[in-house]
């Protein structure tokens, strides 16, 4: 069976398994747009025309790469065809598929997900779109972006928000795709919220109790998960279903007016910020998510045997789209002692908004 996603025109995905949200599920993908094919194979196809050998498990035709590891008695294959093109092609064996669950960088073994959205990123920067750590919503007319680092209290910011505007629309709580005029496009659709979040917000009063004896249990299992063949224990964690509870304000796109960085301190305040601070502020939050690109193996290796991809180019790149996206935004820093508190914050921004 074939499975096909198109993100929002951008970028294709085909697969022969279900690898990808099904929010971006469609029959019609356009032909031009860089595009990426996943294959499972019982064994990688593999016919020894590759002559270059290095790091042992890595052969090379100066194009694409062959991975070959032999791990606790099992041999694990990937084979990445085409990168810098705009069609690539990935195939991976069944058995690293099923029983990598995790990334395990001392054996330069890493689970699907980890490849799947280094593989993606590159076709993203290559369809000119860069990935940002943060929630977005629009609300009368205004694209609202909040950034920070992880558990600041962007999701809590962004639900507030929308209680207080019939017409909001949320359009991702964690990851958005943003452009060089400003636009925005969600990339992890909105489907559940983290314990935290679901702990700090009325939508999970009355799941209070499971939250926090599972966060209990969380805290005892994250350290299983660096043993090889450990449980998927990702599934473990509390996830609170939000396109429900939030049906009819969900949404895909919008223009971002005004981005903020939330931050935690000893006093409640907003400042604004010039556009050179502002990037200062968000590379950082987004490298710091970008783990599945900056220590992925195949990506570096391709890298450093295929002239036509340069990891270097890549960043830049990458970094060129998000000085152009905020040259066209308004910045602001926001500090407050209590999350519930970036609210009131974000309204002194919005004069127009009643």
């Amino acid at each position: 069976m074939t499975y096909k996603y198109s993100i929002h025109d951008k970028v294709n995905v085909i697969s022969d398994f279900d690898c990808f949200h099904d929010f971006f599920k469609s029959d019609n993908l356009k032909n031009d747009v860089p595009t990426l094919e996943i294959n499972t194979h019982k064994s990688v196809p593999f016919d020894n025309s590759f002559p270059r050998n290095f790091g042992n498990q890595y052969h090379t035709n100066g194009r694409d790469i062959y991975y070959d590891k032999r791990f606790m008695g099992q041999n694990f294959e990937l084979l990445l065809e085409g990168i810098s093109d705009t069609k690539t092609s990935f195939h991976i064996s069944n058995k690293h598929l099923r029983r990598v669950q995790i990334a395990l960088p001392m054996t330069d073994l890493y689970a699907f997900n980890h490849y799947l959205r280094a593989l993606l990123f590159v076709k993203l920067i290559q369809a000119d779109r860069a990935l940002v750590h943060s929630s977005c919503i629009e609300v009368n007319g205004k694209g609202l972006m909040f950034t920070g680092f992880p558990d600041t209290g962007k999701t809590l910011t962004a639900i507030k928000l929308l209680e207080k505007f019939e017409d909001g629309k949320l359009l991702s709580d964690d990851l958005n795709l943003v452009s060089r005029n400003s636009g925005a496009l969600t990339y992890e659709p909105v489907s559940s919220i983290s314990i935290n979040t679901a702990s700090e917000t009325a939508l999970a009063d009355n799941q209070l109790r499971a939250i926090n004896l599972r966060k209990r249990l969380n805290g005892i299992i994250k350290y299983i998960t660096y043993l090889p063949y450990s449980p998927d224990t990702r599934k473990l964690g509390v996830e609170l279903d939000l396109s429900e509870k939030m049906s009819d304000k969900i949404g895909d796109q919008t223009t971002v007016d005004n981005l903020y960085f939330l931050e935690r301190g000893d006093k409640n305040d907003v400042v604004s910020i010039s556009q050179k601070k502002a990037e200062e502020l968000l590379i950082p939050i987004c490298e710091r998510e970008l783990y599945f690109l900056n220590s992925n193996n195949i990506i570096m290796s391709a890298s450093y045997v295929n002239e036509e991809l340069s990891y270097k180019d890549l960043k830049n790149r990458y970094h060129e789209i998000i000085q152009e996206f905020l040259s066209n935004v308004d910045s602001y820093v926001i500090r407050v002692e209590d999350p519930e508190n970036f609210t009131s914050q974000v309204m002194k921004t919005l004069p127009d908004t009643k």
